[in-house]
């Protein structure tokens, strides 16, 4: 198990969970780098309320 926010470092695990304030929000299995990058910036982009 790892914890990170590093798209590289995630692309090499078999299942990558993502969470926002808690919650599960997606989960992707064996993804490429720029699929997790992708992710992490439309979450980051989101404003609190908006749908995930």
């Amino acid at each position: 198990m790892a914890v990170t926010h590093d798209p590289v470092v995630a692309s090499e695990c078999d299942r990558v969970l993502f969470l926002r304030d808690g919650h599960l929000v997606r989960e992707l299995i064996r993804p490429e780098a720029a699929e997790v990058a992708w992710l992490l910036t439309d979450l980051g982009s989101r404003r609190e309320g908006d749908a995930a």
